[in-house]
């Protein structure tokens, strides 16, 4: 009696511990893949900008005559941008007014012979002067100072960049006070994509803090993505296709406007093709304001 219980219950643990090894180990849990309009608020925006139709918000940077500093070279105008199927094309030309690249040249060489300008750059400078070369663009930028600005809150785009060098795209807040949220700065296939804050102190000097760099696949530029920058006076946190990239304690203040850009800067103009074809579009921008 007693061996036949000891052999009941040796087959019984012998049969329970093959069960247990003929069952497959269960699969680590794969976290789901953001959505892009992940983590953006879920209540109603306080502005909505879908470019329909030109959305009167919106005014250019358009004048006759060319930035300071490193954009000598260009200038924005109101014939750069566009609206066509519900969004907003910028893009970046070549001027062929003679009248405008005779006033520029001197101011254009001068800023390419910068002391902090490539060799590259300060070739392209010497080749302009002797009238063998014209990098002087017409650039499109646009923002929404007088219309509509916010001290923080949450503000979403979604983009595509074009690929081309020699130019850069931006969605940005600028501050009446001079600090500025970067939260989107793309410069084509081959450089990073960056996100950057420029705080402006009471002492009139500024630090520019740069919070992300990265490098995109050429495949990236083909397609649209969902950039967002959330932010209150103490913290910033950046977002791209519903995930977040970046997240910095940091003081912000001010009343920040919108900024669309796509402008050609002096020390990029060295990588321009020779016809620009870059376009950049917007499909829609969103703005939540907490304050």
């Amino acid at each position: 009696m007693k061996r036949s219980v000891k052999a009941l219950i040796s087959g019984l643990a012998g049969a329970a511990l093959a069960a247990t090894l003929l069952v497959a180990p269960a699969a680590p849990a794969v976290a789901a893949k953001p959505k892009p309009e992940d983590g953006l608020p879920t209540t109603e925006p306080t502005k909505v900008w879908n470019f329909t139709e030109w959305e009167s918000d919106w005014v250019d940077r358009d004048y006759i005559g060319y930035g300071a500093g490193g954009r000598r070279c260009s200038a924005p105008y109101a014939d750069q941008r566009y609206i066509v199927d519900g969004r907003i094309v910028l893009r970046v030309s070549k001027e062929t007014d003679p009248a405008i690249i005779a006033a520029q040249k001197a101011e254009c060489v001068k800023s390419l012979k910068g002391k902090k300008m490539s060799k590259s750059v300060k070739a392209l400078g010497k080749k302009f002067e002797k009238n063998k070369a014209t990098p002087i663009y017409r650039n499109a930028m646009l923002s929404t100072n007088g219309n509509f600005a916010m001290q923080t809150g949450t503000v979403a785009a979604r983009v595509k960049f074009p690929k081309d060098r020699g130019m850069h795209g931006g969605i940005w807040l600028q501050s009446d006070g001079g600090s500025e949220i970067d939260f989107i700065e793309s410069y084509g296939y081959g450089k990073a994509i960056t996100s950057v804050v420029h705080t402006r102190y009471s002492t009139g000097k500024t630090k520019e803090n740069k919070l992300y760099k990265k490098s995109m696949k050429k495949s990236w530029f083909s397609k649209y993505h969902v950039f967002a920058v959330t932010w209150d006076t103490a913290k910033v946190t950046f977002r791209i296709d519903g995930k977040v990239v970046k997240t910095k304690k940091l003081k912000t203040q001010g009343n920040y406007f919108l900024v669309m850009s796509l402008l050609s800067s002096d020390w990029e103009l060295n990588k321009m093709k020779s016809k620009p074809s870059g376009k950049m579009e917007v499909d829609w921008i969103k703005a939540w304001a907490t304050s």
